[in-house]
């Protein structure tokens, strides 16, 4: 099967993007299409892992819509250049599809790392012929699959590359390969905890409801309570169990069909519903791991006191992490009174596992935060030893900072206190550490 990366901007054609993913990964497997590089885990290299990503990749996907053409575009740091641009290096089958009426755009507005775009057939992609288009890029990117003896191509090597364990790690879990049935339920407004504003939000909150459930313990009851929460019958529930049925039957691990036994569900009845039964059923559907197994991992705040406030706030946020037993915090209030603060507060960065950098004027302004913390946080984060997450707190111009590289929370590194509802910001990080403290535990 072909490896496909869909590059695309979240302001321009989110929704489009995600109709592509569905229609694509239904081809060609969930396992085979990466959609959203939001799936980069907090507090990693985002150039080299782009560069990972696309060197895995046989196509590249490149969605343009009115607003692709953006000012952002000639940053040396933007998401989708940095896309195109190591997809182009690599000799990599680049297709433009022109979205929403959007043109292509012309050599003078691209900058000098992106001029061969204009070179690469484009396919325009019509409202009232989406199916058919949708047909014709399916077959142009089956052609990866099998090249013709007769035309060796450098793009479509006959031995494909194995995937990189990047790959492997952040594709995204979707509905099992067959093809797509018709929506049979709305989902319903979900609360402030759950709001997918994207299909990858919509993928990282499924991850989350569904962490620790064993598929083998879920698969009997997990689909039939959320039925029965919902109130759902006739055909939908006909489908959802015949899904199941086809899941148990699946070579992948129990993890993934984890996952997509719980994109079925949400399907049907939707996330909040899918949360409601996994909640109902507890234990009795969780993998079978030892509490005393599992290692906490050890998170150190480097903040500015200016910024206390926030602090606790995502403080009290975290707690659901800490009830978990994912993570055990600290940081300097919780030193006791009379005691030497300094000795205390090396000891902790030095045995961190998760550093997290609340990003804001006053802690750039501050010598201790900047100089000191920050500084060794990057050395035990280049060498393995932790894993760093700048966190925006308020507006600040931070491009050129040692932290600069590394994958910022919330998403897009807009700031906390730009979000009309601060919670929604706090959500987006503790969904984001939640991701990063699991991942080091898998390998501690």
């Amino acid at each position: 099967m072909p490896r496909i990366y869909i590059s695309y901007r979240r302001n321009d054609v989110a929704v489009s993007a995600g109709r592509i993913y569905d229609f694509l990964s239904n081809r060609f497997g969930s396992d085979n299409t990466f959609l959203d590089l939001a799936a980069i885990q907090p507090g990693a290299d985002f150039t080299s892992l782009i560069k990972d990503a696309v060197a895995s990749a046989d196509a590249v996907l490149v969605l343009i819509g009115p607003s692709w053409l953006s000012a952002s575009l000639r940053t040396p740091d933007d998401f989708v250049r940095l896309e195109v641009a190591a997809a182009l290096a690599a000799g990599k089958r680049v297709v433009p599809v022109l979205l929403e009426g959007a043109r292509m755009p012309s050599l003078d507005e691209l900058p000098p790392d992106l001029d061969g775009l204009v070179r690469r057939n484009a396919l325009v992609v019509g409202a009232n012929s989406w199916g058919a288009d949708m047909e014709r890029l399916s077959t142009a990117l089956e052609d990866l699959r099998t090249p013709s003896p007769s035309e060796p191509s450098a793009e479509m090597s006959p031995a494909a590359p194995r995937r990189s364990r990047w790959w492997q790690l952040f594709s995204r879990q979707a509905r099992p390969s067959g093809e797509p049935r018709p929506q049979v339920s709305s989902a319903p407004t979900p609360g402030p905890a759950l709001v997918p504003d994207s299909p990858h939000d919509r993928s990282k909150a499924v991850g989350l409801v569904m962490a620790r459930v064993d598929f083998d313990a879920a698969a009997a009851d997990l689909p039939a309570v959320a039925l029965a929460i919902a109130g759902v019958e006739g055909g939908a529930r006909d489908e959802l169990m015949r899904r199941v049925e086809e899941l148990k039957q699946e070579s992948m691990s129990s993890r993934a069909k984890a996952l997509s036994l719980g994109f079925a569900v949400v399907e049907v009845v939707g996330l909040e519903t899918l949360g409601a039964a996994v909640d109902s059923l507890g234990d009795s559907i969780r993998s079978p791991v030892p509490e005393s197994d599992i290692p906490q991992i050890e998170l150190f705040y480097s903040y500015s006191h200016h910024d206390e406030e926030l602090r606790d706030e995502l403080d009290k946020h975290l707690t659901i992490l800490r009830r978990q037993g994912l993570i055990r915090d600290w940081h300097d209030r919780k030193i006791a009174a009379g005691t030497e603060w300094k000795g205390q507060i090396d000891d902790h960065l030095e045995s961190a596992d998760l550093i997290l950098l609340l990003i804001s004027a006053d802690f750039i302004a501050s010598d201790y935060c900047y100089d000191i913390e920050l500084t060794r946080a990057m050395e035990r984060h280049l060498s393995g030893e932790a894993r760093v997450v700048p966190i925006v707190l308020r507006p600040v111009y931070w491009k050129g900072a040692p932290f600069g590289k590394l994958q910022a929370l919330p998403t897009d590194a807009r700031a906390v206190t730009m979000y009309p509802n601060r919670d929604e910001a706090f959500t987006i990080i503790t969904e984001g550490l939640a991701e990063a403290a699991a991942q080091l535990q898998k390998v501690a």
